[in-house]
């Protein structure tokens, strides 16, 4: 009985042992895994952020893009508008040239 005795305090000593072991090895892999939820959560805030700029950021090209394009095609209108009227010009003094020319030969 003392020799059963023995091999079962042996026996109770080693799975006390081996029980502290697994609590310590449980103990750091729920420190780790707290560790890389708030890793994880600290990425996400990131992530968040950058699409939120990311988006700003299209944004501001989108409206600097069709801002300038409206400012285009104004310039465009305008030197068409001055285009024309520059050739207009060119044919009223042509036609006083013709008169002019037509005045002088008949003379």
């Amino acid at each position: 009985i003392k020799k059963g005795e023995n091999r079962l305090q042996l026996a109770l000593a080693k799975v006390s042992k081996d029980c502290e072991l697994l609590k310590t090895n449980l103990e750091a892999i729920r420190k780790s895994y707290d560790e890389e939820k708030q890793r994880g959560v600290e990425l996400t805030s990131q992530l968040t952020e950058m699409e939120s700029m990311l988006k700003s950021e299209r944004n501001t090209h989108h409206k600097a893009r069709s801002e300038l394009e409206h400012a285009h095609a104004n310039k465009v209108e305008s030197l068409e508008t001055e285009n024309r009227a520059l050739a207009e010009e060119c044919d009223r003094v042509l036609k006083e040239f013709d008169k002019s020319a037509d005045t002088f030969n008949k003379e």
